[in-house]
């Protein structure tokens, strides 16, 4: 495999090495790409090579700009963190073949315009990171099929008027936090049962929508990897 892997990088891609020591060290199953600027894409074959990891980084620090359309590929993951890539427009409907995936990051994918309706066959996931999307101008009704989802982040969402209905049918919901969405001018009415469910709603103007929701929390954003909410790191 290491062979393979080094054969399907470019030439001039200095730190081959560094890559082998990380599968070897995680036994294939993680790969942390945040140091690597000069890797702009991964093709097809170098992908495939990729198919028994559990854990992939982009980081902010990668060259990489798009998602591929052979993440599909990758039927093992269950942490993918693709955060940073400017430039990225949409998700490849592709990703609906992760079903093992439990944490998903699109953190300050600034471009990011879209999600496709496939995002609702994840049926594992627990953890979706949109902060800083500042593009996004919706989300897909299929969110409500995410039985498992634990926590939605959409903090400087800024491009979001509203959020699908469908939100208040995850039954696993405990924290939805909306600092920084400026643009919204209605919440569905159903978002009343995520506060009865006791789901901790975070960084709602209080003028706009306080009436009508009982119970909901307008703490500070501590961030989606801050533990337990209204309590610092």
């Amino acid at each position: 495999m290491l062979s393979a892997l080094r054969a399907s990088l470019p030439l001039d891609f200095p730190e081959v090495g560094v890559v082998e020591k990380e599968l070897i060290a995680s036994d294939y199953r993680k790969l942390d790409l945040k140091a690597y600027e000069k890797l702009i894409s991964l093709q097809p074959d170098q992908m495939q090579l990729l198919t028994m990891l559990h854990k992939l980084d982009k980081g902010c620090s990668s060259g990489l700009v798009k998602l591929p359309d052979e993440i599909g590929l990758l039927q093992h993951l269950t942490s993918l963190k693709w955060e940073c890539s400017w430039r990225m427009t949409s998700v490849p409907r592709e990703i609906k073949y992760l079903s093992r995936l439990t944490e998903l990051s699109f953190f300050e994918c600034t471009g990011l315009e879209r999600l496709p309706e496939e995002i609702g066959a994840l049926k594992s996931l627990k953890e979706l990171d949109l902060r800083g999307c500042q593009s996004l101008t919706s989300l897909p009704a299929s969110i409500g099929k995410l039985t498992k989802l634990e926590e939605l982040d959409l903090c400087e969402c800024m491009s979001l008027t509203t959020l699908p209905e469908q939100i208040s049918h995850i039954p696993a919901l405990r924290a939805l936090h909306l600092e920084g969405c400026s643009s919204f001018v209605s919440l569905p009415m159903g978002i009343k049962k995520l506060t009865w469910r006791g789901c901790t709603v975070t960084g709602l103007d209080e003028d706009l929508f306080l009436e009508g929701l009982p119970g909901a929390c307008f703490a500070p954003c501590w961030g989606f990897w801050g533990g337990v909410l209204g309590t610092s790191r």
